[in-house]
């Protein structure tokens, strides 16, 4: 069988690889299109969501295919690709052990003072150097990747099965038109802690994020949500004007971060619920996409209905 997938974020480069899996033989080709949103991702994934700790629909077992394949992943690839160190969730505004919490005193989490709630099996994605991670695996299994733009589904009339994996690019297409989608843009920094300062292995959450990175004493610290000119390149000004205003209480020495790169990417969501959008398009043609602040925590389980729905 002769299989095409559009698009290689979270959600395009899941589904390479489920195809892979259970169609080893098959002759894959992938159209890494797009601008790589995933790249910008701050790369933290547990299966709660919303200040109260909801759990997902689907939300244990899908983490648990993700984590399936983060392993797989790292241990052909031979180096690490993320870590399981935990996600801090604040519940209360203007606590004061906050700016504790962010520079790792695990003993300033007092769950008697309803500071928020500890994710033990939070996990921290190195997503660029993940996606540079899956890429090789998938090239090393004969995996052939395309650097050609796509313009319409009709354009792959040669392959047996085509994947449709898009991020914002979904926009482009017009099977994407009867659905209620919403584009948001979110800027990131990747910054260095100031002198002094020891940041903690765990992910921590209120309202923005403050992530580590595979280098030592590099966090990553979003993010914005903005409406406007999201089609634009990033700007670290509007990034860095933003997020000081988001976290200039929270953690007070936050003017005293080197900003080290800026990084954004367009979410694109459901405006009535949160799962995404899978969808049979003609006989050969499936569409995966919808992702929004989910992509991590969905891209495996949806990739294996997606190449289910492909060879049924």
């Amino acid at each position: 069988m002769k299989v095409a997938v559009v698009g290689f974020g979270f959600g395009g480069s899941s589904v390479a690889y489920e195809f892979l899996r259970q169609l080893p033989d098959c002759q894959l080709d992938v159209f890494a299109v797009g601008d790589r949103a995933s790249c910008a991702a701050s790369g933290m994934c547990h299966p709660y969501h919303g200040r109260r700790g909801k759990l997902n629909e689907n939300g244990l077992e899908a983490f648990d295919t993700t984590l399936k394949l983060f392993k797989e992943v790292q241990a052909e690839w031979g180096e690490p690709i993320f870590q399981q160190s935990g996600v801090l969730r604040i519940m209360a505004e203007g606590h004061p052990n906050q700016t504790q919490a962010i520079e790792g005193d695990l003993k300033a989490y007092d769950v008697q003072e309803k500071m928020g709630w500890w994710i033990p099996e939070g996990v921290v994605l190195f997503s660029k150097l993940y996606l540079k991670a899956i890429e090789g695996v998938l090239k090393k299994r004969g995996v052939n990747f395309v650097d050609q733009r796509i313009d319409s589904i009709d354009a792959l009339g040669e392959y047996d099965r085509v994947v449709w994996a898009l991020g914002s690019g979904v926009h482009h297409f017009e099977f994407s038109k009867k659905h209620q989608l919403r584009y948001r843009k979110g800027h990131a920094l990747y910054v260095r802690l100031p002198e002094g300062v020891v940041g903690g292995k765990h992910a921590y959450v209120n309202g923005g994020h403050f992530v580590p990175t595979d280098e030592k004493g590099v966090y990553v610290v979003g993010s914005t949500y903005e409406k406007e000119d999201i089609w634009g390149p990033s700007s670290l000004e509007r990034a860095r004007s933003e997020l000081r205003a988001m976290w200039i209480e929270k953690f007070p020495r936050f003017d005293e971060l080197e900003i080290l790169d800026v990084r954004s990417g367009v979410r694109v969501g459901i405006r009535s619920g949160y799962l995404p959008i899978l969808e049979q398009l003609d006989e050969k043609n499936v569409a995966i996409y919808g992702f929004g602040s989910r992509g991590l925590l969905y891209a495996p389980y949806y990739a294996k209905q997606a190449v289910k729905m492909c060879l049924s």
